[in-house]
């Protein structure tokens, strides 16, 4: 991620600004605006969840502003209104985890002023997923095949090889081992799958919920970088999509997708975008 932040800050002008980091995590995004070597004037690390925060290290640092609360509560509002600075407002990776988005539209639009720029440095192109992913769609049906019976054969094996003194350790993938608990716990039947929960976890991607094929009426994640730019009354000032063979394992300078880029400038199956409050 480092290049596409270069990029953005290394383009701005010479005034300085504050940034508005919404849903700053661990940090990560913090250290990959320090990381462009760009002079912020404060830096709002809006992070909801204590454990996330608790893992932040440069938390002496005079020119952040930690909140500890959601980018829409009465706390955060408070405070970016009543800085007047010019502002950079950031969700590195937050967007597709909303779970109402015009929401946020809504409080972002009432908080930025004039001027004031978002940066959006990755989120899936769910346009991607709606056009262009059924395509390539059929290829992996048949890896999800091989993978499924690749598994079969190595709880087999493991079945007819396990030594009965020791424990067996549980090594499923996190979303095996949340939708287990879930199961257990009586929160979801056994009709609910791992494919729905990581849609409920990634709210926004168009084409997680496409895959459970919920009526068009209950998809209330889906959203495009229009919408964003219509919500907020801004301009979109760059729009740069990546990966079009999403899944395939291929690396943005493969010739590959750089012919596609070439071609197809903003249909890739993320995006990173930039945008002027106008």
């Amino acid at each position: 991620m480092q290049p596409a932040f270069d990029n953005f800050f290394n383009s701005l002008p010479d005034d300085e600004r504050g940034v508005v980091d919404i849903g700053a995590g661990t940090g990560v995004s913090y250290y990959l605006v320090k990381g462009t070597g760009y002079n912020f004037t404060k830096y709002y690390y809006i992070e909801p969840f204590k454990k996330m925060i608790d893992q932040f290290e440069d938390k002496n640092n005079s020119k952040i502003i930690i909140i500890d609360d959601y980018f829409e509560s009465e706390k955060s509002i408070n405070l970016i209104k009543g800085d007047r600075d010019k502002k950079i407002f950031m969700m590195c990776g937050a967007f597709r985890t909303l779970d109402n988005v015009n929401k946020t539209l809504d409080v972002l639009s009432s908080s930025m002023q004039k001027g004031d720029k978002l940066f959006l440095p990755i989120e899936p192109n769910n346009e991607y997923f709606g056009k262009y992913y059924k395509f390539i769609a059929p290829y992996f049906f048949s890896i999800a095949v091989y993978k499924k019976l690749k598994k079969l054969l190595l709880t087999i094996i493991r079945f007819k090889n396990q030594d009965k003194s020791k424990e067996v350790i549980n090594d499923n993938h996190p979303l095996d081992k949340s939708l287990q608990y879930l199961r257990n716990t009586g929160v979801v039947n056994n009709k609910f799958t791992t494919t729905i929960l990581y849609a409920i976890v990634y709210y926004n991607n168009f084409f997680c919920w496409r895959s459970i094929d919920i009526p068009d009426q209950y998809n209330e994640g889906f959203f495009t970088i229009d919408q964003v730019a219509e919500g907020l009354s801004c301009e979109i000032n760059v729009l740069y999509t990546r990966i079009y063979l999403y899944g395939l394992g291929l690396t943005e300078n493969s010739w590959t997708e750089k012919v596609l880029h070439k071609i197809f400038p903003n249909s890739g199956s993320s995006f990173t975008a930039v945008l002027t409050k106008l």
